[in-house]
């Protein structure tokens, strides 16, 4: 009789974890563009946009405000919001919370790296301990096209260091979350 409930209680198991995988899998913003979770998780898309951060010519920049109003819309939607620090500005690090909820700055741009169809966002984020964030879009004609984020370390502070970050850690890149 232990063997049988044991038994259930992993398909029990089994079928959860499956039912919340597939339900992260397809749960997303109501955006302007749907991106497939599942090729982001497994990195299918991964391979074109390194190629991209090493073959194009990229504009550099470190103010928020100099982010195209195209792709800025694109973030508020992704993200759930479009506050984020610059670079030196203060912003929530940690999940000791002081002021009021709505104000708090959970993000910290690093950098951001454009060229004529790729975007490249480097940002920090707070909450327990900081991460960092690494998000690539690509567009066509000023719509998205195709996306891809992950996970990697402080010292990400060029489009050099990431793409050696990305190539070197691919499996360490995700999780089977996508957190903006």
């Amino acid at each position: 009789m232990t063997i049988k409930k044991n038994k259930m209680k992993k398909h029990l198991i089994t079928m959860l974890v499956a039912l919340l995988m597939l339900n992260n899998s397809y749960c997303q913003t109501d955006c302007y563009f749907k991106f497939d979770t599942m090729k982001v998780l497994r990195n299918e898309n991964l391979d074109f946009f390194i190629n991209k951060l090493q073959t194009d010519s990229f504009n550099i920049g470190h103010d928020k405000h100099k982010i195209p109003l195209y792709i800025r819309k694109q973030l508020t939607c992704l993200l759930g919001d479009s506050l984020i620090a610059n670079p030196n500005e203060d912003w929530q690090s940690s999940d000791v919370v002081f002021s009021e909820p709505d104000k708090v700055v959970w993000r910290q741009l690093v950098f951001f790296a454009q060229s004529n169809s790729v975007f490249f966002i480097v940002y920090l984020h707070g909450g327990i301990g900081v991460s960092t964030h690494l998000v690539l879009m690509n567009f066509r004609n000023k719509k998205m096209i195709d996306f891809w984020s992950g996970w990697g370390l402080r010292d990400i502070t060029n489009v050099k260091k990431a793409v050696e970050y990305m190539k070197h850690n691919r499996k360490k890149l995700n999780t089977n979350i996508i957190e903006l």
